[in-house]
């Protein structure tokens, strides 16, 4: 019998595959995987919380990366999710962290 972790982990190869099929087949959209649901970044025993952000906009797309923390420009959602995650003290590995959509747009409105 699979273990939680093997479970979880083939199901995020799947969606990574699935990401890469999409973006051969559409070539002119931005599909963006989450590089950290990858494991070890991920240990699914660890997971408390699941957060799902709108779509990956300039910074995730090239980060590779959902609710990308960028200190740099405090408006962006990454930014103000990692910011209460720091003022709340908890730790990232407790959240899994998803978006509605691996499309990526600048704007929520083009989707």
């Amino acid at each position: 019998m699979a273990t939680i972790q093997k479970r979880y982990d083939d199901l995020i190869g799947g969606f990574q595959r699935q990401c890469e099929t999409w973006k051969s087949k559409n070539p002119t959209m931005d599909f963006v995987f989450n590089k950290k649901l990858l494991y070890p970044s991920v240990d699914i025993t660890k997971i408390q919380y699941i957060i799902v952000a709108d779509n990956p906009g300039d910074n995730e797309l090239k980060m590779g990366e959902y609710l990308y923390d960028c200190t740099n420009d405090k408006k962006r959602s990454g930014y103000i999710a990692h910011e209460a995650f720091r003022q709340l003290s908890l730790s990232e590995e407790l959240f899994l962290v998803l978006n509605k959509t691996p499309i990526y747009t600048s704007e929520s409105e083009k989707l």
